[in-house]
């Protein structure tokens, strides 16, 4: 039971990512990339980003895949999909709330300790504030499916139907057809995922809260200063390597829509100086904070700095097979988003010969088939601020908080 909770936590952690992009950005930060666009057409953008801030309800589906297939010593074939369709809402007063603490991250003398605090805070209010009710269809390749059983001393399905609500912040999980795995399991089961998160993280602030009393300011703020807000350098690494183009206009069921095209150089990303500075500070600060807290610190100052020196030029060569494009479609008269595709394709070929060459011969194994890295994710939305109402399963029987935090002690 302890390793199910688990993993079901992690999904409700996995699965509020899609339903808070709706909540993208505060009204100060900086517009977003345009490339190329015509004003009109930036506009356009621009006040979409401000129109997806007053979505509180909507119908979602999502497909995701990944395969990676033909690398080194992994097996020939590691995909899975997982299909989604559910419905989500959001309480309007928390959502202005979390766009107001959005603008105060911009601040860049606020005090890292309390922005900490109050982060982890807003996290919490939007599991009390969030609801959702999607099914999961999961897909497994059968020899990611062999894989797994050998780890979990169980064979695990390679197909798994799951259904999830959020509901006045605890999680449900539909455990029939985990059924296949663990004999017995059946219906409905709730966690109390706010009162349980409440608890750990308070535990977890409490130990961040005891090492940042040791550090020094400077290092507090480089530790922090990566999540705090717009940094006008990094916007310009992001705008210097996007490139958007309006494809022709479409529909999505009777809506009319406008397609984005947005292509991003990631190798030319990490190569900009501005972001190699923020790497630094970041694993510098986080060093320092390891080394002042008693722990083991990985990498040196030096080992750092040769990595950010050797970036520029490895950082391209790396990543030269690598395509990233999303295509957005956004409604002509609300603007919402209304489809979010993203692609990314990297023919690994040449970077496994290239990490052979600069480790030494027989360093890593010989390339054999095609090795390839591929991820689709593909959303569309619907019902947007429409009538969505989310209850509770009846019969639902709820783990005890105690059994659920006794449980997570003795995990760690």
């Amino acid at each position: 039971m302890r390793r199910i909770l688990l993993v079901l936590t992690l999904l409700v952690a996995l699965l509020a990512m899609p339903a808070a992009a709706f909540a993208q950005d505060a009204p100060s930060q900086p517009p977003v990339p345009c490339g190329d666009l015509s004003d009109d057409d930036c506009t356009l953008l621009q006040d979409s980003r401000t129109a997806s801030q007053e979505i509180t309800s909507y119908d979602a589906t999502m497909d995701f895949a990944f395969a990676l297939t033909d690398v080194p010593s992994l097996p020939s074939d590691i995909s899975f999909g997982i299909v989604s369709d559910g419905s989500f809402a959001f309480d309007p007063e928390f959502m202005a709330q979390a766009l107001e603490f959005q603008a105060r991250m911009q601040d860049t003398e606020v005090d890292p300790a309390s922005m900490m605090e109050e982060t982890m805070a807003m996290g919490l209010g939007f599991y009390e504030n969030a609801s959702f009710d999607i099914t999961l269809d999961i897909a497994l390749s059968q020899q990611v499916a062999a894989l797994l059983s050998q780890q979990a001393g169980v064979a695990i399905p390679e197909t798994l139907n799951l259904p999830l609500r959020l509901v006045d912040g605890f999680f449900y999980a539909n455990l029939d057809d985990l059924a296949q795995v663990v004999p017995g399991l059946s219906g409905w089961i709730g966690f109390d995922i706010v009162g349980f998160l409440d608890a750990t993280m308070e535990q977890s602030l409490s130990t961040l809260e005891d090492g940042m009393s040791e550090m020094d300011p400077a290092t507090m703020g480089a530790m922090m200063g990566g999540s705090m807000g717009a940094n006008p350098e990094m916007q310009a690494a992001v705008e210097a390597n996007t490139q958007v183009e309006r494809l022709d206009d479409t529909t999505v069921g009777d809506v009319e829509v406008a397609q984005f095209l947005h292509t991003f150089d990631l190798g030319g990303f990490l190569a900009d100086p501005a972001v190699i500075d923020m790497i630094v500070q970041q694993v510098q600060a986080q060093a320092a904070m390891q080394a002042e807290m008693g722990q083991d610190v990985p990498m040196t100052d030096a080992d750092v700095q040769m990595v950010a020196d050797m970036l520029p030029m490895l950082a391209p060569m790396l990543l030269s097979g690598l395509q990233w494009a999303t295509v957005n479609t956004i409604g002509l008269d609300d603007l919402f988003v209304y489809t979010t595709e993203t692609n990314v394709e990297w023919d690994l070929g040449s970077l496994i010969n290239m990490a052979g060459a600069m480790l030494g011969e027989g360093s890593t194994p010989a390339v054999s088939g095609s090795p390839y890295f591929a991820l689709n994710v593909a959303a569309e939305n619907s019902n947007i601020n429409g009538d969505v109402t989310i209850e509770a399963p009846e019969g639902a029987m709820i783990v005890p908080l105690d059994q659920m935090l006794e449980g997570a002690d003795s995990s760690m």
